[in-house]
C-alpha cells in the first residue's frame, strides 16, 4: 500500500510542477507579445527587443523539460519585464491632460 502512496503522491507533485510551469509559459507568452508592443520611439524598446530575446530562449529551455534553475530564471526574466513594461507605460501620455490643454 505504501508503495501505491508514493507513486501517487510523486505524480501528483509532478503534475503540480507542470501545471506551474505552463502557467508560467503562457505568462511569457503574453508578456513578450506586450513587450513587442512597446513604441520603437521609446527608450525602452531597445531593453526590450533584449528581453524578449531572453524570454524567448528561457521559453524553449523550459518546454523542452527545463530545471529548476532554468525555470527560476525565466520566472525572474518575466519580473524583469513587467517592470519593464511598468517603465515603459509611464511615459505614456495622459490624454484627460492633453485634451484639456
Amino acid at each position: 500500500m505504501d508503495g501505491v502512496c508514493t507513486i501517487i503522491i510523486k505524480f501528483y507533485r509532478r503534475l503540480v510542477v507542470l501545471m506551474e510551469q505552463q502557467g508560467l509559459v503562457n505568462r511569457t507568452l503574453m508578456l513578450i507579445a506586450r513587450l513587442e508592443r512597446i513604441s520603437a520611439d521609446s527608450i525602452w524598446a531597445h531593453r526590450a527587443s533584449g528581453l524578449r530575446g531572453s524570454l524567448l530562449r528561457g521559453l524553449e529551455l523550459v518546454k523542452n523539460g527545463g530545471e529548476k534553475t532554468e525555470v527560476a530564471q525565466l520566472s525572474a526574466a518575466v519580473e524583469q519585464g513587467y517592470h519593464l513594461l511598468e517603465q515603459a507605460a509611464r511615459e505614456i501620455p495622459d490624454m484627460d491632460k492633453l485634451v484639456k490643454s
